[in-house]
């Protein structure tokens, strides 16, 4: 059981960087388009 636990949460630190980073993509993209909007609209 020890040795598992670990593990899975070297797994779910990992799963959570890598959401995180897909997060901070995507709102620096929906940031660039609000800019552009804003700039044009």
């Amino acid at each position: 059981m020890w040795q598992s636990y670990p593990m899975d949460l070297i797994n779910t630190i990992a799963q959570v960087k890598k959401r995180y980073k897909t997060a901070k993509i995507e709102l620096a993209g929906n940031n660039n388009i609000f800019q552009e909007c804003g700039r044009s609209c």
